[in-house]
C-alpha cells in the first residue's frame, strides 16, 4: 500500500443518521447571521482514568501502560464559542444536566451577550428545557439547534478535542488527579 501512497491513518467518522438535507439548510441559515452573532455552545467532560491512546516503543514492540482501575471521577465543563474566543467557560464535577445548563447561561453565558446573537447547540435531550429556550429569549438572544448527528458544524467540538488531549497528557504527572491535570492544561493553552 506504501508503494502506492497509502498509508494508515486514523479514521474520522460521521453518522449514517444524519440528514444531508438538514445540514444544508442549517448552513444556508447560518449564512443569514453575521459571524459575531453566533455563539456556539456545549458541554464536555472528562474522566480520571482518561489516558492518551498512544506512547512510544520501539518498532514491533508494544506499548505497556498502566491507568487507576477504581472509581473514576468526572469533570465537566461547559462553555461557548464565538469567532474563536472562549466565552464562560464553567467547570464543575459530574455529569450535565438541563439545571446546570440553566445556571450557566442565566449565571455566566446570557449577561456576557447581546440582543440579537444566536445560540447554537446541539440536541442532546437536556438542551431542550422550556427554561433554556425561556432565558434565551428574554436575554433578546435566539435559539439555534443544530442539525441532528451534525457535531461536526459545532466549532466548539475542535475546541474540547484540544482540551481534553492536554487534560489526558496531564493526568499521568498529576497521578490521575483530573482537576489538577485541567488546571496544568488549560493554563499551558
Amino acid at each position: 500500500m506504501k508503494k502506492i501512497g497509502l498509508y494508515p491513518q486514523k479514521k474520522t467518522y460521521s453518522y449514517q443518521e444524519r440528514c444531508e438535507e438538514s445540514r444544508i439548510a442549517f448552513l444556508k441559515k447560518l449564512s443569514r447571521y453575521r459571524a459575531e452573532d453566533l455563539i456556539y455552545m456545549d458541554e464536555s467532560g472528562i474522566d480520571s482514568n482518561e489516558t492518551l491512546p498512544y506512547g512510544w516503543s520501539k518498532k514491533g514492540q508494544r506499548f505497556h501502560s498502566s491507568r487507576p482501575g477504581k472509581r473514576r471521577e468526572r469533570l465537566s465543563i461547559v462553555g461557548a464559542l464565538c469567532q474563536d474566543k472562549l466565552l464562560a467557560p464553567m467547570v464543575y464535577q459530574g455529569y450535565c444536566t438541563a439545571k446546570v445548563i440553566e445556571a450557566w447561561l442565566g449565571h455566566f453565558l446570557l449577561p456576557q451577550l447581546r440582543p440579537g446573537q444566536v445560540i447554537i447547540m446541539d440536541n442532546a435531550p437536556f438542551h431542550n428545557s422550556s427554561k433554556i429556550k425561556e432565558l434565551i429569549e428574554e436575554a433578546g438572544c435566539e435559539l439555534l439547534f443544530l442539525p441532528s448527528y451534525s457535531p461536526d458544524l459545532n466549532p466548539i467540538e475542535h475546541w474540547w478535542h484540544k482540551i481534553k488531549t492536554a487534560i489526558r497528557k496531564e493526568l499521568p504527572r498529576y497521578d490521575f488527579n483530573v482537576h489538577k491535570a485541567a488546571d496544568a492544561a488549560f493554563h499551558n493553552l
